[in-house]
């Protein structure tokens, strides 16, 4: 496993998605687009229930729902998708209160369901690459959800956030 700190986790994706050559993309937690500051594939089709006014990349195709939501649109989409990309929100406990966190915890989904339906999606969409970001290792949760599949690379991601040092792990995988 690599360790890499404090660089923009673009380059993390940039690199990651380079190493599989992809170009038919599909990103299940969009946002404004940040991952794809220094490499854009050929296309890419966003997935988040936020609609934003600016983005950092603007995805080529975007779908205003959450991933279990959007899971039956692309479905009927006659795309072949190469890679799929899932950035959970992070947190350990439930969050309450009329935050960010509480919106995605309520409204979006735990980041474990987000992850879970996101590798769900790779596997009905036979999508050969997934690129997750996620706050801990996550191991056992592929080992429950693929039934053959092959860890291409792992990076554990140390950075700062404020007054917080965080880390986090990047894991590129192909199912097989």
């Amino acid at each position: 496993m690599k360790i890499i700190r404090q660089v923009d986790s673009a380059k993390i994706v940039e690199k990651l998605l380079k190493t599989v050559a992809a170009k038919h993309v599909i990103d299940t937690t969009f946002g404004v687009g940040r991952f794809y500051k220094y490499y854009k594939p050929k296309l890419l089709v966003g997935i988040d229930p936020n609609i934003y006014e600016e983005y950092v990349v603007k995805p080529d195709i975007f779908i205003p729902k959450p991933v279990w939501a959007a899971i039956y649109i692309l479905e009927k989409i006659n795309i072949d998708f190469d890679t799929l990309v899932t950035d959970p929100p992070f947190y350990k406990t439930r969050p309450r209160g009329k935050d960010k966190r509480t919106y995605f915890y309520n409204i979006i989904g735990t980041p474990d369901l987000i992850l879970r339906k996101s590798i769900e999606l790779a596997i009905k969409l036979d999508i050969e690459y997934i690129l997750i970001h996620y706050g801990s290792e996550i191991e056992d949760i592929l080992d429950k959800l693929l039934d053959s599949y092959e860890i291409i690379d792992k990076i554990l991601y140390e950075y700062k956030a404020g007054f917080l040092n965080v880390k986090s792990f990047f894991y590129l995988i192909m199912i097989l």
